[in-house]
This record gives structure tokens, sequence and C-alpha cells, in this order.
């Protein structure tokens, strides 16, 4: 996790995320890593045209900053 708190300052389009989950979450005020880590699975799924597939995408993203 420290990767990822090192850049939690930082805009979530720095996680190369497709353009509809990246829409989703500006939509729903979420602008930096740190606002994306804080939110719970269940509160990003219910947010309009946010699905499973966005969510996954992001979990990998994630995962790949923590290298």
């Amino acid at each position: 996790m420290g990767r990822i708190r090192e850049l939690k300052n930082q805009p979530v389009e720095i996680i190369e995320l497709s353009t509809r989950a990246l829409n989703c979450l500006k939509r729903s005020k979420i602008r930096t890593i740190g606002d994306l880590i804080c939110r719970k699975e269940e509160e990003l799924t219910s947010y309009e045209n946010f699905d499973k597939e966005s969510l996954d995408e992001i979990k990998v993203r994630l995962s790949e900053l923590r290298r």
C-alpha cells in the first residue's frame, strides 16, 4: 500500500482507466487516487453506469501500482 499512499494526491487519470470508468469517477466527484481508495466497492458500484467491469479494471490498475 506504500506506493499507493505516495500517489494518493495524484489525479485518477494517471492509472489509465477506460474512458467509461474515468467518466463515472469524474461524475461521482472522485478526482484523486486518495478519493478512490477511500470508497468501498459497494459505493463505487452504486454510481450511475459504474459496473463490475469498471470495478475490476480499477482493481487491476491499483494492484499494478502496488508493484
